[in-house]
């Protein structure tokens, strides 16, 4: 199943037209066309398929903004002092 979801693109480019239509068939589930754009929902288990890879992008991107600022606060300390009184 990942192997396919990796491949999809070479696959489906690489198809005749019966076979492209079994493969869509296969991943898309209701597909409906709205004006020029194709509307549909992942069959499982691609979806998660696809879910991972979402994930996967929003964690990368968190970590390169982790990475990019700095930390602008101290981390408690063991021993905390007052602060200040004014």
């Amino acid at each position: 199943m990942l192997d396919v979801a990796r491949r999809a693109k070479d696959i489906f480019e690489s198809s005749e037209v019966h076979e492209k239509q079994a493969f869509l068939k296969l991943l898309l589930q209701n597909p409906t066309v709205d004006g020029k754009e194709l509307v549909f929902k992942l069959n499982e288990p691609f979806n998660y398929v696809l879910d991972l890879a979402d994930l996967s992008s929003l964690e990368s991107k968190t970590t390169n903004i982790s990475v990019d600022r700095p930390a602008w606060l101290r981390e408690w300390d063991s021993n905390p002092r007052p602060t200040g009184y004014t």
